[in-house]
């Protein structure tokens, strides 16, 4: 996981939302993007425990989960500086949604991922004019931790045991977290109108989610309740196209 102190993470956020979605200085372009694209999550390691030393070998993934493509879809607010000397300069605050699922035999594993990123976002002006300060066209990028909020959802109902004599069966494990990770993309803007630009952006996010729920089991002995921890770590590439309307 990464760690952050609560009330730092928070400071932070509430800054950058302030500078984001304030008004834009004189002499700053403001902008706000749309996107939609894909997700394509990396093959990785989920870690999972349990109180119950039988339910912890049940939930145990035997391998890398190979997760599955999904939406990727956001929109960003912010405004970059077009003082002389500070036009490549500008800062946002993007909302975000991706998925990372998989559909294996083994609980299959559901994780919706919200983030809320603060950006630094750095252009080159390539054909600026008095009506393009910012260039026509804008290759750039950005990066800013990802404070995000996330779900899970596992089939641990699927799951039997059959090998201690206890017979033992779950109830369905679902769970939300919030943590912080890395997010990081680089695009290209072409700018066809004054107020109006297309981009398409390749996107990086990383975050170690660590989800906790108290589930109930029962065996052949009874019904108990037991706490199941479940930590994906999630490497994702997104690639996203939008629109951008500048003012």
């Amino acid at each position: 996981m990464v760690h952050t102190n609560r009330w730092t993470g928070w400071t932070w956020l509430v800054v950058a939302g302030a500078l984001a979605l304030s008004p834009a200085p004189a002499d700053a372009e403001g902008f706000l993007d749309l996107y939609l694209g894909a997700a394509f999550p990396q093959d990785s390691d989920v870690d999972t425990s349990a109180d119950d030393p039988i339910v912890a070998d049940m939930i145990s993934y035997p391998s890398d989960v190979e997760w599955e493509t999904s939406p990727s879809f956001g929109i960003r607010g912010g405004y970059w500086f077009d003082e002389p000397g500070l036009n490549f300069l500008g800062i946002g605050l993007d909302l975000s949604y991706y998925r990372a699922f998989e559909e294996s035999d083994f609980a299959s594993l559901d994780v919706y991922v919200t983030p809320l990123t603060p950006l630094l976002m750095l252009r080159i002006p390539i054909a600026t004019s008095e009506a393009f300060p910012g260039g026509r066209i804008q290759p750039y990028g950005a990066i800013g931790p990802g404070f995000t909020l996330a779900a899970a959802h596992a089939d641990t109902d699927e799951l039997r045991d059959n090998f201690s004599g206890f017979d033992t069966h779950l109830d369905d494990f679902e769970a939300a977290t919030f943590d912080v990770g890395l997010d990081a993309r680089a695009g290209l803007a072409i700018q066809l109108a004054p107020h109006f630009a297309v981009f398409g952006e390749y996107r990086y996010t990383y975050i170690e989610l660590e989800f906790e729920d108290d589930v109930d089991a029962f065996d052949n002995v009874g019904l108990f309740e037991t706490e199941i921890d479940i930590e994906p770590e999630l490497e994702t590439h997104h690639l996203v196209f939008g629109v951008s309307f500048r003012f």
